[in-house]
């Protein structure tokens, strides 16, 4: 594997031009065959610059790993698609594709079973027991912590956001069951609890707002997930069993929303067609 890296100084904008110059350093990896499919492709007459300090034209057939130090972005793709990036400049065009897959169905098959699984303790069904720890230290915590991570290198502030958050969510509240358990700190109050709990509805609140940029199916998702933390902190606050019960079924209907949403995903990208509907997106 070899590495180019352009060396030349950015030129200043021509006059009337529109968009603006990124001269941030990035580097972006893909395997040799991409490249030489584009080269073909876009530049067969391609040749190596000769004059070090002249614009590079297009990358070498050879490169397998290449740093761009100056690119224009004309345009990114949707969420539906953010596997291809559109990199141009005034002389040629470039097409890069990552080798990265979406996080984002993971992070919901996550969310959902470890939604899923809580709410039947919280509507009756189940105890608390070290089967939901579990599920919560790795599944709800864990996991969803390094999906918005995943999220993070691939520039989707919305599941990175959502997903790291919510994994906090977790692994927070299954250290304060195990630490009440084993005697490192006092049980807390209904009160502080409910003052624990009632941060997360404003957490989900934007990010249900923010979930108006996606699909349908995200937007349920989201919307039910901020209905069941507004019923658990209040019927936690209030001692009220009823709120807890119902706040248990409204976290069952996220976490099967969630859950349908990321199997969704996965099977009408691996089909190339809507198997499970999702709704619109917004444009």
């Amino acid at each position: 594997m070899q590495t180019y890296s352009s060396n030349f100084q950015p030129p200043p904008p021509r006059p009337g031009s529109e968009g603006t110059p990124v001269v941030k350093p990035f580097q972006v990896k893909w395997p040799a065959s991409i490249v030489l499919q584009q080269v073909l492709t876009h530049r067969p007459e391609f040749q190596p610059p000769s004059n070090s300090e002249a614009r590079p034209k297009q990358i070498p057939i050879h490169t397998a790993t290449c740093t761009l130090t100056y690119a224009r972005i004309d345009s990114t793709t949707s969420d539906s698609n953010p596997s291809l990036i559109q990199i141009s400049s005034s002389d040629s065009t470039c097409l890069i594709h990552e080798t990265t897959a979406d996080p984002m169905p993971l992070g919901l098959i996550g969310l959902g079973m470890s939604m899923l699984l809580l709410n039947l303790h919280f509507a009756g069904f189940l105890p608390l027991d070290a089967m939901i720890v579990g599920m919560g230290i790795f599944c709800g915590g864990v996991e969803q912590i390094m999906v918005g991570v995943m999220a993070w290198k691939k520039n989707n502030i919305f599941a990175a956001t959502a997903f790291s958050a919510y994994g906090i969510f977790w692994l927070s509240l299954v250290a304060s069951i195990i630490g009440a358990a084993a005697g490192i700190s006092t049980p807390a109050s209904p009160g502080i609890s409910g003052g624990y709990l009632s941060i997360w509805p404003v957490v989900s609140a934007v990010i249900f707002m923010a979930s108006f940029r996606h699909s349908w199916a995200l937007r349920v998702t989201f919307g039910l997930l901020l209905l069941f933390f507004i019923l658990l902190a209040t019927g936690t606050a209030v001692t009220s069993t009823t709120l807890v019960h119902i706040a248990g079924y409204a976290g069952m209907l996220s976490g099967f929303s969630a859950l349908y949403a990321g199997f969704g995903m996965v099977l009408n990208e691996l089909y190339h067609k809507t198997l499970l509907p999702l709704g619109s997106q917004h444009p």
